[in-house]
């Protein structure tokens, strides 16, 4: 399994989606995403939790009871979680956005806008940790990009560098306008390509949704 994951899910008129990359590599990061797979789904479909900066918040707290070491006052594991939820109202098309390091990319009229997300990550280590919430309002052809760094942290090209945001963002608003099935086969040949002879160095994810 991965250290990045991705999740959906729908009630109560409204969309979840959230993108995520657990900090940990091989096995440690692969049971981190299945816990923040487990947690993801308790706090938003049983605990109910409506309000994006509040999923990440309650995560930290989940995180936090889990691994926490009361009589050690230490963290039994160090990983965390860097995430981005998104909450998308079907009626208002209202969107709210939170993020532990991680932005959300919103492609319309063939402009690119960006919201970030915190400079912290979703830790059982913080004891008095928050997070901003954004909000949006979506229009009908408005695509959402979610995404790991692995994609522009990957090495490769004439001069061995980075792919760097910068291309990503390039990248992204060129093929905005495809399917999206093609947009995964351009994105696919197009790191392939920058690779050539180069190993992989993370795992790597990009989520794209077209809301309405």
């Amino acid at each position: 399994m991965s250290g990045d994951f991705y999740w959906f899910s729908e009630r109560d008129d409204k969309y979840f989606i959230a993108a995520a990359d657990c900090t940990g590599h091989g096995v440690p990061g692969a049971l981190m995403s299945m816990i923040g797979l487990e947690l993801i789904q308790k706090i938003i479909n049983e605990m109910r939790v409506d309000d994006s900066d509040q999923v990440l918040l309650t995560m930290n707290r989940e995180l936090e009871s889990a691994f926490f070491k009361e009589e050690s006052g230490k963290a039994l594991i160090r990983d965390g979680i860097e995430m981005g939820i998104c909450i998308i109202d079907k009626k208002t098309r209202e969107m709210e956005f939170s993020g532990a390091f991680l932005p959300v990319y919103i492609v319309r009229d063939d402009k690119l806008i960006e919201i970030k997300g915190d400079k912290k990550n979703v830790v059982q280590s913080f004891a008095m940790v928050s997070f901003n919430r954004s909000t949006f309002r979506l229009q009908e052809g408005d695509l959402l990009y979610l995404f790991s760094d692995g994609y522009a942290d990957q090495f490769g090209g004439p001069e061995n560098k980075k792919f760097m945001y910068r291309r990503l963002r390039h990248i992204l608003l060129t093929i905005s306008k495809y399917p999206l099935n093609d947009q995964e086969r351009i994105l696919d040949e197009t790191i392939a390509s920058w690779m050539d002879g180069h190993d992989q160095i993370d795992d790597m994810m990009i989520l794209g949704v077209r809301p309405f």
